[in-house]
């Protein structure tokens, strides 16, 4: 049988940053957005990829400094 490994969650990506602190990072900021909505449902997909992007930008930004 084949032995199966987990990917490696930990994996530093971005300028020292874990996927695992990037997506705690994201999903901080995705609820904020939320939050700051009003806390209307139905906008959870716009406020993750909004969040993944400023998130990430930040993460580039910071990288080319």
């Amino acid at each position: 049988m084949k032995d199966l490994k987990a990917p490696k969650q930990d994996k530093t990506d971005f300028q020292g940053h874990t996927r695992v602190e990037l997506a705690a990072e994201i999903r901080c900021l995705a609820y904020k957005l939320y939050e700051q909505r009003g806390r209307a449902d139905g906008h959870a997909l716009e406020d993750w990829a909004r969040a993944e992007a400023e998130v990430l930008h930040s993460q580039r930004t910071a990288a080319t400094t």
